[in-house]
C-alpha cells in the first residue's frame, strides 16, 4: 500500500516541522498534516486490530487530497481464516 499527501514529506511524519515553524501559516500546515497522518495510521491498524470495515484506506482519494494505491490484496476482515 502506498499513500500520497499532497504538500506532505517524509520528515512530515514527526513534530520538527511543527516546532521548527516560525510562521502561523506553517504552524497550521504541520498541524493538519500531523492530524491527516494521525488518521491514516490509525485507519492502517484499525484494519486488523479492530477488524475495522471501510476505513480511510478503502477511499481511493480522501478529502485532504490524499490518494492511497494498494498492491495486492488485503486479508479479509469476514473471519473465515481466524
Amino acid at each position: 500500500m502506498s499513500t500520497n499527501l499532497p504538500g506532505i514529506e517524509h520528515f512530515s511524519f514527526s513534530d520538527t516541522p511543527l516546532v521548527e515553524a516560525t510562521a502561523t501559516e506553517d504552524a497550521r500546515n504541520a498541524t493538519q498534516a500531523l492530524t491527516v497522518i494521525e488518521d491514516y495510521v490509525s485507519a492502517f491498524f484499525d484494519k486488523p486490530l479492530k477488524r475495522a470495515g471501510d476505513t480511510l484506506l478503502d477511499q481511493a482519494h480522501g478529502s485532504s487530497g490524499v490518494s492511497v494505491e494498494k498492491f495486492g490484496g488485503l486479508p479479509s476482515n469476514d473471519g473465515a481464516h481466524d
